[in-house]
């Protein structure tokens, strides 16, 4: 069996080469995500030859895409207002390579100096 937060699990049964015997594969089925990431997961196996039952565990190492807010808004704008700092805030894995800031008719405005992740203007 296995201990995780919101996973499913699949589990099959196969008879063995010998005789009364069997290869139980269990799967732990989990979404891809933030939560996910780093999280421990533990498989317990129960078996009547041993005397108390065997943990395994493991750290997940998800890769997810990002989850991006912008920051420093503060809903003050007035024409002629200077340094005004704007971040994209981005958690992912991997790390993002690159930002690309613009306005929605595409291009900023000469005040407007895009610094990786910050928007000054």
């Amino acid at each position: 069996s296995w201990s995780h937060l919101d996973a499913k699990t699949n589990e099959s049964l196969v008879p063995g080469q010998q005789p009364g015997t069997y290869t139980v594969t269990s799967f732990l089925i989990a979404m891809p995500s933030s939560q996910t990431d780093g999280k421990p997961v533990t498989c317990r196996v129960e078996h009547e030859s041993f005397e108390e039952p065997v943990l395994l565990s493991v750290t997940l190492d998800v890769p997810y895409p990002p989850e991006v807010s912008i920051s420093g808004f503060d809903d003050n704008w007035y024409l002629g207002r200077r340094e005004v700092a704007l971040s994209c805030d981005v958690r992912s894995k991997p790390d993002p390579t690159g930002y690309d800031w613009s306005t929605t008719n595409g291009t900023l405005p000469p005040s407007a100096v895009a610094q990786g992740s910050q928007l000054l203007i």
